[in-house]
């Protein structure tokens, strides 16, 4: 018994159990896909259509050794795994003729010839995990993200279920931090003098806006641009449900 209340108060010091349907996935727009046309608009829309997506995981590469009889395994590379990420699909197609788009932008179905690199990577990807209370306590960031994999989806007379999109992902690298309770949020650092990104001085469409004006030169907005627009922010609409 003393172990089980040892346990139970370990859990309400630590805020509870994550959950994980309490996330937030926020990226821009590759340059591909603004030359043709798409909006921030647009792509909020289909933001909010993500349904699941996998926090990266990192593998190890090692290769054995031999000293004096003994073997052990030295690491010699670093592996990040593609993720995973399914999105409801609405009625107008949006977010299945947005993933087409930027696949067949990868390379050229008529020349093979694939583009430059730079023109079909989305530079930033945010994946930001929240607590019971809303929030921000956990962010990954994944550098240079790109379609591997758009899925294909089965249909049939006698399927009534909700179209699903799925999508694998691939990165050149992710980095993490924890935001410890009591630090305010704000994307790309935390400080005592920053203001709570995700308070209800903060939009969605704010931030997404922010990032497709500020990608010349694949140079995200930092805090202090963030600050200095916080006056003239609207207020957070409900566009990400809570799950």
């Amino acid at each position: 018994m003393a172990l089980i209340s040892k346990f139970v108060s370990e859990i309400s010091a630590s805020a509870g159990l994550a959950k994980k349907n309490r996330y937030w996935v926020v990226f821009s727009s590759p340059r591909v896909l603004q030359n043709i046309g798409y909006t921030s608009e647009e792509l909020n829309r289909i933001i909010i259509m993500c349904d699941s997506i996998d926090i990266p995981g990192v593998t190890i590469r090692t290769s054995s050794s031999v000293s004096y009889v003994e073997s052990r395994e030295i690491p010699y590379k670093t592996d990040y795994d593609a993720i995973q990420a399914t999105f409801y699909v609405d009625g107008n197609m949006l977010v299945k003729a947005f993933f087409d788009d930027w696949i067949k932008h990868i390379q050229n179905a008529k020349t093979r010839n694939f583009n430059y690199y730079d023109d079909y990577i989305c530079p930033k990807m945010y994946i930001l995990v929240e607590d019971l209370n809303d929030n921000v306590r956990y962010e990954v960031s994944l550098n240079e993200v790109y379609p591997k994999t758009v899925g294909k989806i089965g249909m049939g007379y006698a399927n009534n279920d909700i179209m699903t999109l799925s999508v694998t992902l691939q990165y050149k690298n992710w980095s993490s931090r924890q935001i410890l309770l009591g630090k305010e949020y704000v994307p790309g650092e935390v400080s005592d003098d920053n203001v709570n990104m995700f308070d209800g001085n903060f939009s969605l469409d704010n931030l997404v806006n922010d990032w497709n004006t500020q990608q010349e030169g694949y140079e995200l907005m930092m805090a202090e641009d963030y600050l200095r627009n916080l006056d003239n922010v609207s207020p957070l609409e409900p566009v990400i449900p809570i799950k």
